[in-house]
């Protein structure tokens, strides 16, 4: 090998070596910043931003002014905090244990499990769970209408063909790919009653066909259903933020009655009767 060659064989090294270093300090395009992840935190500070006038069901946020800056902090439905007896007002001091988050802008936030307030542990979740459900703050009401806009959501558009074990038997809610099935899209309707028109989201269409209940428009029905008012916010209207604010129902329905005949769809605590499982027979597992 001539020194010519060893040479030419050299100065390709260094530039290999060169183009190396800059690849790894040079992040490609479209790299994405990762969002960091939640920590238990527990944080103190002063009451900031507390909603003047809220409805039992409207969730309450406050800004906790710390030593280390402002944290948003998500805490409950006002009605939960009333039922808790926790009283809260601007320039009260907190400490609030909970998840904390950090988005990429670095802007802070926590979700609250528990509030310390004058000495006094009170609890909003458990494991991340809320102490809470929306059901805690409605009422009950009965709505008589026409069926209208019967919406059912294609099935071959919201399902996906599920995985196969190597004996090639279905493996419920995972696709081929490994990922959970995606729910399936509920059937709605809009109901044309005295009182009012409402909007109604009710419940997967295999669900309806399992309890034998067979919708179409123009039907005559009877809705029960609980109902939620919450706070609506501001209207964005060109650009501006209207003063006003007003009132937002909302409806989950418990049950359907067609012809005398009473199609239930939720149960007294309001979970979905389609997403129950059935309670295990048999004996203890080994």
């Amino acid at each position: 090998m001539t020194r010519l060659t060893l040479l030419i064989l050299a100065v390709l090294a260094l530039a290999l070596g060169a183009l190396a270093q800059t690849t790894t300090a040079t992040a490609g395009p479209g790299t994405k910043t990762p969002t960091p992840p939640a920590v238990d935190a527990t944080v103190k500070g002063a009451v900031k931003d507390f909603p003047a006038t809220l409805l039992p069901a409207d969730m309450v946020s406050i800004t906790l002014v710390t030593d280390a800056g402002n944290i948003r902090v998500s805490l409950a439905p006002k009605g939960f905090l009333d039922k808790l007896g926790l009283t809260i007002a601007n320039d009260a001091q907190l400490s609030v244990t909970g998840k904390q988050k950090t988005s990429k802008e670095g802007k802070v936030s926590m979700d609250a499990a528990i509030v310390t307030a004058n000495g006094k542990d009170y609890v909003l979740r458990e494991k991340g769970r809320p102490q809470w459900t929306m059901i805690d703050f409605a009422v009950l009401v009965t709505l008589d209408g026409t069926v209208s806009k019967l919406t059912t959501p294609d099935a071959a558009t919201t399902t996906v063909a599920p995985a196969t074990t190597t004996t090639g038997a279905a493996v419920p809610g995972i696709t081929p790919t490994g990922q959970k099935q995606p729910a399936p899209k509920p059937v709605s309707f809009t109901l044309v009653a005295d009182k009012g028109t409402y909007n109604l989201t009710i419940a997967p269409a295999e669900y309806l066909e399992k309890i034998g209940l067979t919708l179409k428009d123009d039907q005559k029905v009877s809705v029960s259903a609980w109902q939620v008012e919450t706070t609506t916010a501001p209207r964005k209207v060109k650009g501006e933020v209207a003063p006003e604010t007003g009132k937002h129902v909302e409806l989950t329905v418990k049950s359907i009655t067609v012809d005398g005949t009473v199609y239930s769809l939720r149960n007294d605590a309001g979970k979905a009767l389609w997403e129950v499982k059935a309670p295990r027979t048999g004996g203890k597992r080994k």
